[in-house]
C-alpha cells in the first residue's frame, strides 16, 4: 500500500512539474496599454478607415491586377516610301508589327484625407508596374502623386484640360487624356460650378519637329522656357457634367547649321488648344448609363488632341496600326529660311455606355480626327492632310464585384493627302494613301 501511494505521489509531482514548465513558456498576461483597433471611416465613402492612432486622418488602400491580350492589326499599309516634292530626300517607313502583344500591369495606390478648417487635405499616389513584349518591357511608372489643399493641386495628376479620359473605353478613340506634373488652383462657386487655372509641364505635351530637308544643320527641341498654361470652367450636377478648357503651349526650335554651339539660332512659337465636352447621365435607360460628347481644336499643340509620342490613346498602346505609324505627329514644321509653321487639327468623339444587365455593359464609340500641316509644309516636305474615322465597341462582364472580363474591337479608316511624287511611289509599291485597320483587345482585371 505504501508502495502504491509512493508511485501515485511521484506521478502527480511529475505532472505538476511539466505543467509548470509549460506555463513558463507561455506569455504572461500582464496589464498593458489598450489595443488601438482599426475603425471604419465613412466620411469619404467606402473603403476608408482611420489611420491607427489618429482620430481625424483616413486612408484607403487600393489597386488592380490587369492582363491584356492585343490581337493582330490587318491593313493594306505595308512598307512605303514617302518622297518629298521635287528632288528632296525621301523617307522610308514601315508598318511591320508583331501579330500579337501580351501585356500585364499591377497598380497600387493610397488615398489619405484629413478634414481641416480650410477643407480636406488630401494626398494621393498610384504606382504601376508593367511587363509586355512590345514597348513596355519590364518597367515602373508613377501614374499619380499629388497633394490637394484648399483648392491647390500640386504634383502629378490628370491634366485640367482633360474631360472624357477613359470614360467608357479601354483607349480606342483619340482624346487629350494625359497625366502630367503641375501646380493648379481650383475655385468652387457652389451648385457644382468650378474654375481651374494651372501651370503644367511643357515636356509632357512636347512633340518633335517636322523639318524641311533644305534646312541646313540639325534641328533640336530647345528645352522649355514656359510651362503650359491650362484653364477650365466646369459644372458637375445630377444630370451629368460639362467643361470648357484651353491651353497655351510653347515650342522652341534650335538650329545649329555648322555644328558649333555658338552658331546656333533659336526660334519659338506658342500654340494653343481649346476643348468642350459634356457628359449626360441616362438612368432612364439603365443605372450607370451615360453619354459623352467631346470636341477639340489645336494649333501648334496637337498632343492636346491625343497625338504624339507621349500619348497612350491608341488601342493596344504600343501595338499601333498603320494609321498611327503614318500620321505626321508634330506641332511645328521648321521650313527653309527659318520659318515655323504650326500644324492644326481637330478631333470630335461620342461614347455611349449602356448596361444590358447589372453585370454586363457595352460601350459604343465613334471618333473623327484630322491633322493639317498647311500648304507651305506640304509643298516643302510632301506631308499632307491626314484624316481618320474610328468606330469601336467594348463588351464587359462583371461576374463578381471588383472583377471584369472585357473585349474591345476597333476599326479605323484613314485618308491621306499626298503629292504627285508620293503618289507615284505608292503606286510603284502597290500601296494606297487610303486604307483601313482593325485591332482587338481582351482584358481581364481584378480591382481591390
Amino acid at each position: 500500500m505504501k508502495l502504491i501511494k509512493s508511485i501515485l505521489l511521484g506521478a502527480a509531482t511529475g505532472v505538476v512539474g511539466v505543467a509548470a514548465a509549460s506555463a513558463a513558456d507561455l506569455p504572461r498576461l500582464t496589464k498593458g496599454p489598450a489595443v488601438s483597433y482599426v475603425k471604419v471611416c465613412d466620411t469619404y465613402g467606402a473603403g476608408f478607415f482611420y489611420v491607427p492612432g489618429s482620430s481625424d486622418t483616413c486612408i484607403k488602400i487600393g489597386g488592380f491586377m490587369r492582363a491584356d491580350y492585343n490581337l493582330a492589326s490587318v491593313h493594306n499599309f505595308g512598307t512605303r516610301t514617302i518622297a518629298a516634292a521635287g528632288a528632296l530626300a525621301s523617307v522610308t517607313s514601315s508598318s511591320t508589327q508583331k501579330t500579337d502583344n501580351f501585356f500585364a500591369r499591377f497598380g497600387i495606390g493610397a488615398d489619405v484625407r484629413t478634414a481641416t478648417q480650410y477643407g480636406v487635405l488630401r494626398a494621393y499616389g498610384l504606382g504601376e508596374f508593367n511587363t509586355g513584349n512590345v514597348t513596355f518591357g519590364n518597367t515602373a511608372n508613377v501614374r499619380a502623386a499629388f497633394v490637394q489643399f484648399a483648392g491647390l493641386t500640386a504634383g502629378q495628376a490628370e491634366s485640367f484640360f482633360d474631360f472624357y479620359g477613359y470614360g467608357a473605353d479601354y483607349n480606342s478613340v483619340h482624346d487629350s487624356y494625359q497625366p502630367t506634373r503641375m501646380i493648379a488652383y481650383t475655385a468652387t462657386f457652389g451648385g457644382g460650378f468650378s474654375a481651374s487655372l494651372g501651370l503644367e509641364a511643357n515636356s509632357t505635351r512636347q512633340n518633335a519637329f517636322l523639318v524641311d530637308p533644305l534646312v541646313p544643320g540639325v534641328i533640336a527641341i530647345g528645352g522649355t522656357r514656359m510651362p503650359d498654361v491650362v484653364a477650365n470652367l466646369r459644372v458637375d450636377q445630377g444630370w451629368g457634367a460639362a467643361q470648357l478648357s484651353g491651353a497655351l503651349h510653347q515650342s522652341i526650335a534650335v538650329n545649329n547649321p555648322v555644328g558649333l554651339p555658338l552658331a546656333s539660332t533659336t526660334r519659338s512659337t506658342t500654340g494653343y488648344a481649346v476643348q468642350g465636352g459634356v457628359k449626360i447621365n441616362l438612368p432612364m435607360l439603365a443605372a450607370g448609363d451615360a453619354l459623352w460628347i467631346e470636341g477639340a481644336y489645336a494649333s501648334g499643340a496637337t498632343a492636346y488632341l491625343g497625338f504624339g509620342s507621349n500619348q497612350s490613346n491608341s488601342l493596344g498602346g504600343a501595338f499601333q496600326s498603320g494609321a498611327q505609324l503614318s500620321r505626321p505627329e508634330y506641332d511645328v514644321a521648321v521650313l527653309a529660311g527659318g520659318n515655323l509653321q504650326k500644324q492644326t487639327g481637330f478631333q470630335v468623339m461620342a461614347a455611349l455606355n449602356h448596361y444590358w444587365t447589372p453585370t454586363v455593359a457595352q460601350a459604343f464609340l465613334i471618333g473623327y480626327s484630322s491633322l493639317n500641316p498647311g500648304q507651305q509644309t506640304f509643298a516643302a516636305t510632301g506631308v499632307g492632310k491626314w484624316n481618320e474615322l474610328r468606330l469601336a465597341s467594348q463588351l464587359t462582364w462583371y461576374p463578381v464585384a471588383g472583377f471584369q472580363i472585357g473585349f474591345e474591337g476597333e476599326y479605323a479608316a484613314v485618308r491621306e493627302t499626298v503629292n504627285a511624287t508620293t503618289a507615284a511611289a505608292l503606286a510603284a509599291n502597290n500601296l494606297k494613301p487610303n486604307y483601313g485597320t482593325w485591332n482587338g483587345k481582351l482584358r481581364i482585371q481584378r480591382s481591390f
